[in-house]
């Protein structure tokens, strides 16, 4: 190898290791920007949406009834109950009559781990009424 071809292999490794580098920290950080906004519509869902339906009817959704209910409150949007992943969050009763409710999605690998592994959720119970 001559020294004009070893410049031009060492420029290109100063401009290519940088460029992999920030490329690398850009594409992860959108994995970490899809998780917190998953955080956040979970959250929204949750405290906002889920909260209002269980004032007006007394309980929350019911497990056939699902997110599809605050939808046709139109509570939600039917967008609002998709994930940052494109997959639909899962609504689960935990409890009787549905006092307590898992909503989650299942993160970034689409896998259903049933609210555990890297799946994002929430855990939401029926607060009694005030008197």
């Amino acid at each position: 190898m001559n020294r004009k071809s070893i410049r031009w292999i060492v420029g290109g490794l100063v401009v290519a290791i940088p460029l992999m580098w920030i490329v690398d920290r850009v594409a992860g950080s959108t994995a970490y920007r899809k998780t917190d906004l998953a955080r956040a519509q979970i959250r929204f869902i949750t405290e906002g949406s889920l909260a209002e339906y269980a004032k007006v009817n007394h309980r929350f959704p019911l497990q056939a009834e699902g997110l599809d209910a605050m939808v046709k409150a139109e509570l939600l949007s039917p967008r609002a109950i998709v994930d940052p992943w494109d997959h639909p969050m899962l609504y689960v009763c935990q409890a009787p009559n549905c006092s307590r409710v898992l909503l989650y999605s299942k993160g970034p690998n689409g896998i259903d781990e049933g609210g555990k592994g890297d799946d994002i959720g929430m855990v939401k119970e029926l607060s009694a009424p005030k008197s």
